[in-house]
């Protein structure tokens, strides 16, 4: 099997599975109501922002990462 198809099988493998933050909502959703169901997801966005903000922040290991293109 080339490496190719075994990168597309594995990316569709994680796609396929829900990470904790769908399945917090979802039972939030089925426990709760709607609102607090939607309160979840605007609070999960917001944690995943602030994680991708503090992500690029990070120093790199590589020579030129300030440089782009």
């Amino acid at each position: 099997m080339s490496i190719t198809l075994q990168l597309i099988l594995v990316s569709l493998r994680v796609i396929a599975i829900p990470g904790p933050d769908i399945l917090i909502i979802v039972s939030t959703s089925l426990t709760a109501d709607r609102g607090p169901g939607l309160q979840t997801i605007l609070d999960t966005s917001l944690a995943m922002l602030i994680q991708l903000a503090c992500a690029g922040r990070l120093p790199t290991n590589r020579p030129n990462a300030s440089k782009v293109g």
